[in-house]
């Protein structure tokens, strides 16, 4: 008699921790002969599996259990098989066939290699943060879970350290290509091990030269910049409610008279630059979470702007700039208003200006308390009176 075929085969990967071992012969075997280890690892009986060249075995469950006309016999391990590890199966000359021939000693050339039942993440290029890690190991038919951007991992480049691209997901392929996975997705483990290749966009810029380019960024939370300057676009009012951080500049210069609110709610980061809203027909602008502005503040010839929400700003980098703003009544500003020319260069100086605001009633801040390089800059002239 001889060996017919094993499973798993020789060569194959990606086998199941959990699988059974199955030995077929040429000819139906004596079942008294086919024996294998049940109560220890020791290499004893005549059907064998190692993971180290036989110095060990497999301690087994049960006597091999036969089929196929006695013809093929099944080992069950007692316990799971290692994960990623290969294994040889060996069948010893104690094998015989109903007739008492013994069997050809046979051992498998290089074994079979249990599944890898490993996730891993990859950074595909990130410039910091770190990639989450998984420490389970899955078998065939598990759910995994996906991780999200735990270790929160950025793309940012040049000498200012500016995010360029935003974390997109995973995909099995670092391309893209491959199945796409986000954060708390799930996928059933299969037969190989899994790598999920972090997927980067470009940080968006919004430059609105059409009500679609309002629509298509309700849920950004993170953008480069916001540009509306079309006079003859007519759009009645422009609110991102999502967003939460700008990277640069915040600008609107439109004059279309139907242009009267601009909310930005979430707004609390400007990261590098200014916010320039001059010659609009806005009547109500709301700011009133953004923090700190890194250049300038500058809103100048708003002549029917009311309502200025900026009640969270704490610190300007250069210089606050309002001027012929007429309607204004209300500053919007409060005492969280600490500082203002954090920013300037070693020839310049911070400044408030203030000035041609004739409706504006500027309100017994405690000036004085407004940290500013250079002097007391702040000029507070022709603006309205307070009731």
């Amino acid at each position: 008699p001889t060996v017919s075929s094993i499973y798993p085969t020789d060569n194959q990967s990606g086998v199941s921790i959990s699988d059974n071992i199955s030995v077929t012969f040429s000819e139906a075997m004596d079942t008294t002969s086919a024996t294998t280890n049940t109560s220890n690892t020791t290499c004893s009986g005549t059907l064998q599996v190692s993971s180290d060249n036989f110095s060990s075995c497999v301690q087994m469950s049960s006597s091999p259990s036969s089929s196929n006309s006695e013809r093929t016999f099944t080992l069950d391990p007692s316990d799971n098989l290692s994960y990623s590890t290969t294994y040889k199966i060996r069948v010893s000359t104690g094998v015989k066939d109903l007739a008492g021939n013994g069997l050809t000693a046979y051992t498998s050339t290089n074994g079979f290699t249990t599944l890898d039942g490993t996730i891993t993440y990859n950074g595909n290029g990130n410039k910091s943060g770190s990639v989450p890690l998984d420490v389970n190991k899955y078998s065939i038919g598990s759910t995994v879970i996906v991780k999200g951007n735990t270790g929160n991992m950025e793309w940012r480049e040049g000498s200012d350290n500016k995010t360029e691209k935003l974390f997109n997901g995973w995909n099995t392929s670092s391309g893209g290509n491959g199945i796409s996975y986000t954060d708390n997705s799930t996928f059933i483990m299969g037969w190989t091990p899994i790598t999920l290749y972090a997927q980067w966009r470009d940080l968006p810029s919004i430059t609105i030269s059409s009500q679609s380019d309002i629509d298509s960024n309700q849920n950004e939370t993170y953008v480069k910049s916001i540009n509306f300057s079309d006079n003859n676009l007519n759009i009645a009012s422009i609110s991102f409610p999502n967003l939460e951080k700008v990277r640069d500049s915040i600008q609107f210069t439109s004059s279309n008279s139907n242009f009267k609110t601009l909310s930005l709610p979430k707004l609390t980061t400007l990261e590098f630059g200014f916010v320039y809203i001059t010659g609009t027909a806005l009547t109500s602008i709301d700011l009133s979470s953004l923090t700190t502005v890194p250049e300038y503040v500058y809103l100048t010839g708003n002549t029917s702007l009311t309502e200025l929400k900026l009640t969270s700003l704490q610190k300007v980098g250069k210089y606050i700039y309002f001027t012929g703003n007429t309607a204004l009544t209300q500053l919007g500003l409060t005492s969280a208003l600490t500082s203002v020319g954090y920013n300037v260069d070693s020839d310049s100086e911070g400044y408030v200006y203030l000035t041609g605001n004739t409706s504006l009633c500027v309100p017994s801040l405690n000036w004085s308390s407004i940290t500013v390089p250079v002097g007391n800059k702040i000029t507070n002239n022709n603006n309205g009176t307070c009731p």
